[in-house]
C-alpha cells in the first residue's frame, strides 16, 4: 500500500519495451543483444548472511567488500534497513536469504505479467496474498509481518 500516492493516480505503463527486458529471451543468438547490467547486480555480494538479523550499532553499519566480475572489479558497500519494530524499537536489518528469496520471487510476478513501469521506474504490482502464495510455491512459507518486514528491508538497505 502506497502511503503518499493514491493507486488510481500513480502514472502507470503496463506494456513497455523496458519490462521486455524481464522476459524470457528464447533464441541464444538474441541474447548477446542485450547488456548484463542484471547479472552484475546478480553477483554482488549484497546479502549479509549472519545469525544475528537485527543490530543496533550504527557506527559500524556499513559494509564493504570487494568482487570481482568477468574481470570488472568492483568496491560494494552494503547498508542495512532502518527498521522500526513493533515495539517502538528501531534496529538495523541487512538483506539476507529472507530478501533475497522475496527479490526472487518479485522478480518471477514480474516476468509473469505483474511487472510495470510506475512513475518512470520498473516495479511490480502484487498484493501481499499473491507473494505469499509465490514465496510457497518456491517452498518458503512466510508469514504476512515476515513479508511485509522483508519488504521493508529491501525498499531499506541500500548498496
Amino acid at each position: 500500500r502506497t502511503k503518499s500516492k493514491d493507486l488510481e493516480k500513480l502514472d502507470v505503463i503496463k506494456d513497455s519495451p523496458q519490462m521486455s527486458l524481464f522476459e524470457i529471451i528464447e533464441s541464444p543468438a538474441k541474447k548477446d543483444d542485450y547488456s548484463n547490467t542484471i547479472e552484475i547486480y546478480d553477483a554482488l555480494p549484497k546479502y549479509i548472511w549472519d545469525q544475528k538479523r537485527e543490530h543496533e550499532d550504527l557506527s559500524n553499519a556499513v559494509v564493504t567488500r570487494q568482487c570481482t566480475i568477468r574481470g570488472q572489479h568492483f568496491t560494494v558497500k552494503v547498508k542495512p534497513a532502518i527498521i522500526e519494530k513493533d515495539d517502538g524499537r528501531t534496529v538495523l536489518i541487512y538483506a539476507g536469504q529472507r530478501e533475497e528469496i522475496l527479490e526472487d520471487a518479485l522478480r518471477k510476478l514480474a516476468v509473469n505479467g505483474k511487472g510495470h513501469i510506475i512513475e518512470g521506474k520498473a516495479g511490480v504490482m502484487f498484493t501481499l496474498y499473491e507473494l505469499q502464495k509465490e514465496l510457497s510455491k518456491m517452498g518458503h512459507g512466510y508469514n504476512l509481518n515476515e513479508i511485509k518486514e522483508a519488504i521493508q528491508v529491501c525498499r531499506g538497505a541500500t548498496l
